[in-house]
């Protein structure tokens, strides 16, 4: 049976050719594989999506918060690119 989780599958239809059973039953294995393969993905997803929702927007209490009047800064990495700009032809 290693020869089907080798191939991804591929070799399901040369043990059909050979015994039918064995054929069938490495294809009802592998669908089986995929099937909770694909569960376990959906159940991250879920956890990963009720996770986002418990976060708040809030910044912490002990954050820093910027002056009301101070002006707004540039990030470095946007000063860069803008300097790196060549005007004219």
């Amino acid at each position: 049976m290693n020869a089907v989780v080798d191939s991804a599958g591929n070799a399901i239809p040369g043990l059909t050719a050979t015994d039918a059973q064995v054929g069938a039953a490495a294809s009802e294995a592998f669908s089986q594989g995929t099937r909770y393969s694909a569960f376990a993905a959906a159940a991250f997803l879920v956890i990963g999506l009720l996770a986002t929702l418990r976060l708040s927007g809030a910044a912490p209490a002990d954050s820093p918060q910027p002056a009301p009047d101070a002006p707004a800064r540039a990030a470095p990495l946007a000063v860069t690119a803008v300097r790196g700009l060549k005007h004219g032809p």
